[in-house]
């Protein structure tokens, strides 16, 4: 058997993900597992038709902006998992930016997926990127380098003058490895850090020492830290 046969064998033995049964194991509040079954339904029928309206996914929007963040999440999931099918759902997700509740805008930018069209991506992100919470502005940063969007550099770097603290240290090192794929920095005990993208799109950090690095180089390190 070749490997990828011996995968393929895995994979088919695997249990299909059931997002009913997981709702109903996972969450015991029976209002809660309410909201969410009936959003898990409303997916079901979407999946499965070939028009809708933007009524049709009340269900799942109700989910979303649950206080329950594990409800909040089934409601996303399913959002995104409707995105190829249903073109409406970038519509959505636009409207769901302009919520009162940082939230909602939070999960909406930290479920946006690479696949999107690319248009739809920018004016999401860079919406992100000028959001009035620094969360919001965080997370957008994530996304952005995830994906790779080096055309929202510019409005990444306007953030080096309005954050502070920790989030100025991360803005910095999302534009390091915005630019050059990796980002070198110091601790405040004087170590050297690596933060970089994977192979994946997975930032990572991963601490150093120093002779090691003079040892072995920059380079070499970061092309071997991206393989893992």
């Amino acid at each position: 058997m070749s490997p990828s046969d011996d995968a393929m064998e895995i994979l088919s033995n695997l249990p299909v993900f059931n997002p009913r049964k997981w709702v109903e194991c996972k969450i015991k509040e029976p209002i809660k597992k309410q909201i969410a079954l009936e959003a898990v339904e409303a997916a079901y029928r979407l999946q499965v038709a070939d028009s809708c309206q933007a009524e049709d996914f009340e269900p799942i929007l109700h989910a979303l902006k649950h206080s329950s963040r594990v409800v909040r999440d089934v409601g996303f999931e399913l959002l995104k998992a409707l995105a190829k099918k249903h073109s409406i759902v970038l519509e959505i997700i636009k409207n769901l930016l302009n919520s009162k509740d940082s939230k909602i805008r939070f999960a909406a930018i930290a479920y946006i997926s690479g696949s999107y069209p690319h248009d739809f991506l920018i004016e999401i992100i860079s919406k992100g990127l000028n959001d009035k919470s620094s969360l919001v502005r965080m997370i957008a940063a994530d996304a952005c380098v995830g994906i790779g969007l080096k055309e929202l550099l510019p409005i990444l770097e306007t953030l080096l003058s309005r954050e502070k603290g920790l989030y100025l240290n991360d803005v910095k090192r999302y534009i390091g490895v915005l630019k050059d794929g990796y980002y070198l920095f110091y601790s405040s005990g004087g170590h050297p850090c690596l933060c970089f993208k994977n192979t994946r799109g997975e930032m990572r950090t991963t601490n150093l020492k120093q002779e090691q690095l003079d040892k072995d180089g920059l380079q070499f390190i970061v092309a071997r830290e991206m393989q893992r």
